[in-house]
């Protein structure tokens, strides 16, 4: 018989009930969001932390209860990792509002002009990872539609606002700040008695085992899932009664490496190009060793030439997904690639 006694518990999203963990920032968001089905129109919500911590499902469990509220309101989740362009995104707006068909090749100030065009009701937007997004004006343009109102998800409050136009500052200093701080222990323990409770057979994973699965999870709900449900399958392939310290501490890597190249086959090409100097280097670089290197690399083609900011700013965004690694401030930051496995996958291409 199965350890396992309902699979889809086990799963990584993340159930309502779990929520009441983050009962602070849910009532904040609700808060910001409340008056927009009362016709009004709000700034917005800036929503950050690491990842597993929750922001995506919070963002989309209250933005569907608002549409529940208010069926007049339209929304759309974007994910800005695979749309990143002012394009791409705007184009993705359009197809949210349902039967409305972008113009192929179309430019961005048309594709905007359309998206006016067809807003006849409040629009409730979240774009996750917001940090991807690669032109400024996408933030401004939104900003200024009447109609729109826009949750932003990154990993970092600072390194978000850090590179915007100052323009575009002013106007996202108005957006709600909302943290999503990692979970701590006792949380991630809560998460997981939950699911076992709900998805695994009595007794299968006693407590010092839950207690592991925290320990090599670094406080990140959906890591501590998968090492849970993968303990589990390993369990049941030897024909285990019951999961051991010894499996989880098995899977774990396992884990990571998953997570970090499901992570890897979305990055952009100018993070590929960053992930390859460091890695070819092997050792640890400044930001102006590694932006040298990039400019010799990297082809910009019609666009232009990121900047060093927007290269450390690229960094440090692969650093929350365990892709590079730095240490040190200021001019004594040096970054290195966190593993050279993926390098083979990205130079194949």
């Amino acid at each position: 018989m199965s350890l396992i006694s309902n699979r889809r518990v086990l799963r990584t999203e993340i159930p309502p009930e779990e929520m009441h963990l983050r009962e602070g920032q849910i009532d904040h968001l609700r808060s910001v969001l409340e008056p927009i089905q009362y016709g009004q129109r709000v700034d917005g919500a800036f929503i950050y932390g690491p990842p597993g911590g929750g922001k995506t499902h919070a963002a989309q469990m209250l933005v569907r209860r608002l549409k529940q509220a208010a069926d007049h309101v339209r929304t759309t989740h974007i994910d800005c990792w695979n749309h990143n362009t002012h394009s791409a995104i705007v184009t993705q707006l359009l197809e949210g509002l349902g039967g409305v068909a972008a113009p192929s090749n179309a430019a961005g100030y048309a594709l905007m002009d359309q998206l006016r065009d067809n807003l006849e009701s409040p629009y409730v937007v979240i774009l996750d990872e917001a940090d991807q997004i690669e032109d400024d004006r996408t933030l401004y343009e939104l900003h200024e539609c009447p109609r729109v109102s826009v949750i932003c998800i990154a990993n970092d409050y600072g390194e978000f606002f850090d590179p915007l136009d100052m323009r575009v500052e002013s106007r996202l200093n108005a957006y709600q700040p909302i943290e999503f701080p990692k979970y701590n222990n006792d949380q991630l323990e809560t998460i997981l008695e939950g699911r076992i409770r709900n998805g695994v057979r009595p007794g299968a994973v006693p407590d010092s085992v839950v207690a592991t699965i925290v320990d090599v999870s670094h406080n990140d709900a959906r890591k501590a899932i998968d090492n849970l449900r993968k303990a589990l399958d390993r369990a049941d392939a030897r024909g285990r009664d019951v999961v051991t310290e010894a499996i989880v501490r098995e899977v774990a890597p396992e884990t990571e490496r998953e997570l970090v190249e499901k992570t890897f086959s979305k990055l952009t090409r100018r993070q590929r190009v960053l992930y390859e100097i460091l890695v070819e280097d092997g050792g640890r670089l400044s930001i102006g060793e590694v932006y040298e290197q990039f400019r010799e690399r990297y082809d910009a083609g019609d666009g232009d030439m990121p900047t060093q900011r927007t290269a450390k700013r690229q960094l440090k965004k692969l650093s929350h997904y365990d892709i590079i690694g730095w240490a040190g401030e200021n001019s004594a930051r040096r970054y290195w690639a966190a593993t050279d496995e993926l390098y083979p996958d990205a130079t194949a291409e």
